[in-house]
């Protein structure tokens, strides 16, 4: 949490260790699977991110990146922001519409799709005004077959993987390219796939 003498900001952390263990680490399926409480940074709450020890209505901005699919009951985390908010008050909000097991155990939902945000933020008293997609279906399929080369070292054999090096540069390459240049030809393939979505609503 951060404070200034114009407004009240929180910069809210679902990885809680009053809920999740203070050591922060992954059981080292997937992706990110070592220490993640990184930067050195020491928080100024250490607290489960659906009962915060601040009054009401205490925050002109709540900034919450990245979190929601680790934390357990993601509604009442929204909950708890909107009794933080103070009216007319923002909340920005990022999290994965489709993403690999990464951060595990600590990992409760694979993402979110505009309408969840929808509905719930508007059920908590939220006008909702914006929601932008973070990518499209093409580019990620692109970042799915850029990984390939690690996935094929960790859950093949080595000489499944071997043999995929020369196919990687064969077909894989090639067909990168394809998808960049369809990426730019693209009308709304994100409503079909995309990484995730920037949310931006006010507190009614």
């Amino acid at each position: 949490m951060r404070r200034t003498a114009v407004q009240e900001v929180l910069f809210a952390s679902g990885l809680c260790r009053s809920r999740l263990g203070s050591d922060s680490k992954g059981n080292g399926i997937g992706l990110q699977t070592g220490t993640w409480m990184g930067g050195g940074t020491t928080p100024d709450l250490i607290c489960d991110i659906t009962a915060i020890p601040e009054p009401n209505q205490s925050f002109d901005a709540i900034l919450y990146t990245e979190i929601l699919a680790h934390v357990l009951d993601p509604v009442q985390a929204l909950r708890e922001f909107s009794r933080l908010l103070k009216p007319g008050g923002v909340l920005l909000l990022t999290a994965p519409f489709c993403s690999l097991s990464h951060f595990t155990p600590q990992r409760f939902s694979t993402g979110f799709n505009r309408y969840w945000y929808e509905m719930h933020l508007e059920k908590l008293g939220f006008d909702v005004e914006e929601i932008s997609a973070n990518g499209n279906f093409f580019e990620y399929l692109a970042q799915e077959l850029r990984r390939l080369p690690w996935t094929t070292s960790q859950y093949c054999s080595m000489a499944v993987f071997r043999g995929y090096r020369l196919a990687h540069y064969l077909v894989v390459v090639p067909l990168l390219g394809i998808l960049n240049s369809m990426t730019k030809r693209e009308h709304g393939s994100s409503s079909l796939l995309c990484f995730g979505y920037h949310v931006a609503a006010r507190r009614s």
